[in-house]
């Protein structure tokens, strides 16, 4: 097996830790314990910490898995992949298949909460606007603002990032959502680097 195929020992690790993270942000995304959920924008301090650190370590997963097979693949999460098919399945463990999976279903839960609420928040103020323009705009929304373009590493950066800003008690959320929109614009370099890395 070459280099580029076989996943190295801080990756297989990596992964391990990455796997605990998508467990709880996925257990806490289906228990609608995140912020993007109105009623729980008061959650307490080490839950914003939890997201903060479980974010990081699935998105430096994904980024370091993205700087192994990015020039085969593309971008993961931004372009489209068969799993099943080569190259894929020539450079994918199956365990790297399964955490892509669970990432994808766990940002698509987390965007949905996000975007049905600003689009009820919309009508909401829509009633107000004479012009309908709100409703409009938020009708047509479908992806965050600044996450289309994203592999699966800046965009979980990005959804947690979104999330935290919305919460309401613990100032220091900003900060940790900032970091991670400043981080994720670094892991959208390495995801492009990746591709053509030699």
């Amino acid at each position: 097996m070459s280099q580029s195929s076989q996943s190295s020992r801080r990756e297989r690790h990596l992964r391990k830790a990455a796997f605990y993270a998508a467990d709880s942000l996925g257990m806490a995304e289906k228990l609608n314990n995140t912020y993007a959920d109105f009623t729980s924008r008061e959650l307490p301090i080490q839950s914003a910490m939890c997201f903060f650190d479980c974010a990081q370590v699935l998105a430096e997963w994904a980024s370091t898995l993205q700087e192994r097979v990015g020039r085969y693949l593309g971008v993961l999460g931004k372009d489209e992949i068969d799993y099943a098919q080569v190259p894929a399945i020539m450079l994918l463990e199956s365990e790297d298949v399964e955490l892509l999976r669970k990432i994808a279903e766990i940002l698509g839960g987390m965007e949905t909460k996000i975007l049905d609420e600003a689009k009820m928040m919309a009508f909401d103020i829509g009633g107000l606007d004479p012009n309908g323009a709100i409703n409009a705009m938020n009708n047509t929304m479908t992806t965050l603002p600044g996450t289309s373009g994203c592999g699966h590493g800046s965009k979980t950066l990005m959804v947690t990032a979104y999330m935290l800003e919305k919460a309401a008690v613990w100032p220091v959320t900003h900060v940790m959502a900032r970091a991670l929109e400043t981080q994720a614009a670094h892991m959208n370099q390495r995801a492009e680097a990746s591709l053509a890395a030699q």
